[in-house]
Formats: structure tokens, C-alpha cells, sequence
């Protein structure tokens, strides 16, 4: 079944926390936003990411 989301890697996952951790150990992020928490014309990161980004 084709889809317009990626399906990501555990890999990719768990590099991506990692990347989030080190950037949160460096800077003082308090929020990270997806385009569609910004605008309704954009639709990323998308539902394989929902609730992921930098927790």
C-alpha cells in the first residue's frame, strides 16, 4: 500500500533522540514545533513522528 509518509527506522528513531538529547544538553530548547503546528497548508513531520519530536 503506498503512502506520502516515510516510515522511519528504529534506527533513524533512536538517532533522532539522541540528536534531540545532545541539542537539549547544549541549548535551552524549550519547544520544538512541526510546520503543521504552525500552518494548516503544511502537514509534517507527520504521524509516524507525532508526539516524538525532542521530548
Amino acid at each position: 500500500m503506498a503512502t506520502f509518509w516515510h516510515r522511519y527506522t528504529e534506527r533513524q528513531k533512536r538517532l533522532l533522540r539522541e540528536i534531540c538529547r545532545l541539542l537539549k544538553q547544549h541549548y535551552p530548547i524549550r519547544y520544538v514545533v512541526g510546520h503543521s503546528d504552525i500552518t494548516d497548508r503544511k502537514q509534517d513531520p507527520g504521524p509516524e513522528l507525532h508526539g516524538f519530536m525532542c521530548k
